[in-house]
């Protein structure tokens, strides 16, 4: 057999169609999905492979990530094989400068995650929310002297990003792939969304073409299954379809077992991991102190939208979450409120917080920055369903938490709002609803709350 490694996938040939059958199943992803029929949910297990398969040329290929566990496989099952390399940079070296005042024995973390690339060509950078990740990419980039597309979430992250990568770089240009700009460059940021609408197009064919190092901010995104209907999502099938030499994603948090492999089979294995307590020891993080607040939800059911929708209308709930952001927020302190609907929250609790102020999807790069140096400037209540992750707002005292859920990606991600440093803050509170309704609420509350314990286990009070 021979294994082939090029930028972005592998193939292995020639494999039998008895051959395949066995090592289709180190591709083998399930999911349990549910949906409402006739007044009950129907639990389904679904089956998907991300691997591909020739008949007719005996080949299989698959994403480059996973090259290394099928290796792996073949010496565990003393299968012969020679190994090719049809990988190549194929653009020329850049020169890029950075500041030196962007170096500080604090952050020497970094220079150790930095000094990974030089080994690999490919991985995932596990560091928390707060820990400086735009600097970090920076830092690579600069590294590696090679065109660049960072990819981004959304459209906070992309202004955020670009703001500090131009005065890292200047007079080097950055280029901007979103927010209805077009502008190429050898160092570019670029929106999911806006990669994933010419997806067919020659624009990205072109892009393709001038890229040799590919880095996903939040690639926890990466790993997303389409609501159980399909292989992965739109950043799965973008990332597997650049052919960037080089290849990495930072991100807080990998996931689940499924999550977790989807996405290192675009980006690779983690090379370089830092937790959240040596962070705070370093000066780097602030300490957190988490609330739960014990509250009575009037829901008895086990379905997610029936729930959610309970939770949402409770006015008991609603009202709570009004008092405390008030008074901390006479207590002088800056109190960001997250949540993940517009008409049936976000505005409701607006309308309960005076002088809050509410920014939402719909708001412009411009809008949305000028809400937050105002929330910089102003002791008030900044209310949103945009600030889930990536935005970087230092200044936060209070970050309470509006919209339940259990993921535990989401809830790193909203922690992560808080745990920047800024003068004068010692630490930061996290308040958050311990939804008791008997049901599916009371069980998302407990496995927040466990998430909570493991990152900061003597910081959690339930009250």
């Amino acid at each position: 057999m021979h294994l082939t490694e090029y930028n972005n996938h592998a193939v292995l040939e020639p494999v039998s169609v008895e051959q395949f059958a066995q090592f289709r199943d180190l591709f083998k992803l399930e999911y349990v999905t549910f949906r409402r029929f006739r007044g009950r949910t129907e639990r389904t297990l679904k089956t998907f492979y991300y691997c591909f398969y020739n008949p007719k040329i005996f080949s299989m290929s698959f994403p480059i990530g996973a090259i290394q566990k099928v290796e792996q496989f073949m010496i565990d099952k003393r299968i012969e094989y020679k190994y090719r390399i049809h990988a190549a940079s194929g653009c020329g070296k850049c020169i890029y400068h950075l500041p030196a005042d962007i170096i500080s024995n604090k952050y020497s973390f970094q220079e150790d995650a930095v000094a990974q690339v030089s080994q690999h060509r490919r991985g995932i950078f596990l560091h928390p929310t707060g820990s400086g990740k735009t600097t970090t990419m920076a830092k690579i980039i600069a590294k590696l002297q090679r065109p660049t597309l960072v990819v981004v979430p959304n459209l906070t992250l992309f202004t955020q990003t670009h703001d500090v990568f131009s005065k890292y770089f200047a007079p080097e240009p950055i280029g901007k792939l979103g927010d209805s700009v077009w502008n190429l460059e050898r160092i570019n940021i670029a929106t999911q969304q806006t990669l994933w609408s010419i997806y067919e197009d020659s624009k990205f064919q072109t892009l393709r073409n001038m890229i040799d190092v590919l880095i996903i901010d939040e690639c926890h995104h990466v790993n997303s299954q389409k609501g159980g209907q399909e292989l992965g999502n739109s950043w799965f099938w973008v990332a597997a379809k650049i052919p960037a030499y080089f290849r990495y994603g930072m991100t807080a948090t990998l996931g689940d077992k499924n999550s977790a492999e989807l996405l290192k089979a675009v980006t690779g294995e983690v090379i370089h991991e830092i937790d959240v307590d040596t962070l705070v020891k370093r000066g780097v993080l602030t300490q957190a102190r988490i609330e739960m607040h014990r509250i009575l939800v009037h829901n008895s059911s086990y379905d997610w939208h029936e729930a959610f929708e309970a939770l949402l209308n409770s006015t008991t709930r609603n009202q709570q979450i009004a008092n405390l952001a008030t008074f901390h927020c006479n207590q002088n302190k800056r109190v960001l409120i997250i949540t993940n609907r517009i008409e049936k929250h976000g505005k409701i609790l607006h309308q309960l917080i005076p002088n809050s102020v509410f920014v939402d999807g719909s708001a412009s790069s411009e809008d949305r920055k000028d809400a937050i140096e105002d929330f910089k400037q102003n002791n008030h209540v900044l209310i949103g369903t945009i600030f889930g992750e990536g935005v970087d707002i230092p200044c936060v005292d209070v970050v309470i938490i509006a919209n339940g859920g259990k993921s535990q990606k989401s809830v790193i991600q909203r922690l992560g709002r808080g745990l920047r440093t800024f003068a004068g803050k010692n630490e930061v509170l996290i308040i958050d609803f311990y939804d008791s309704d008997g049901a599916l609420l009371e069980r998302h509350s407990k496995q927040r709350y466990h998430t909570y314990k493991e990152l900061f286990p003597n910081q959690v009070e339930v009250t």
